[in-house]
């Protein structure tokens, strides 16, 4: 107990000389894959309320595409995480993606934006459990598959 309390002492005492304000949370995670599922659950509430300005700002172009960087840049975040977490990789063809104005593909977005959401939630809240299930695999690759596919779509409505 008392050499945990001098460490936190100390690591206190460095965030202040850095200039990092007392009520920060400040944390030390050792493990990579811990890290980038800590960035994932954080990355989740920002993809959220970029969907909500998508779907509040769908038909001002200029706000669309601010939504869709922001969704764009959360999704690469999922990725990282799933491409270590998942040993298998989904392949991506748009096929009849590529077909759709650029109005209906901000539809489908938007759609599949809001259907990954809870997806997402999911992945996280299954990831920190001791034991996953042997389906959870086939669902990681599910997700990162449609998590590829609006990357695309993001990257076509830039």
């Amino acid at each position: 107990m008392g050499s945990r309390f001098v460490l936190i002492l100390a690591l206190a005492s460095a965030a202040l000389a850095q200039g990092i304000p007392p009520h920060t949370e400040l944390r030390v995670v050792r493990d990579p894959r811990q890290q980038l599922l800590f960035e994932f659950s954080e990355a989740r509430g920002q993809f959220s309320d970029a969907i909500e300005e998508l779907r509040s700002n769908f038909w001002v172009e200029k706000n669309r595409k601010k939504a869709v960087k922001t969704i764009d840049q959360k999704v690469d975040v999922f990725l990282r995480y799933l491409r270590v977490a998942s040993t298998e990789r989904p392949t991506f063809e748009p096929g009849d993606l590529k077909t759709l104005t650029p109005m209906q593909l901000a539809a489908e977005a938007l759609k599949l934006s809001q259907s990954l959401r809870s997806e997402l939630r999911q992945v996280a809240r299954t990831e920190n459990n001791t034991i996953v299930p042997v389906s959870h695999w086939e669902f990681l690759y599910k997700v990162e598959s449609n998590l590829l596919r609006l990357k695309w779509m993001g990257s076509q409505l830039r």
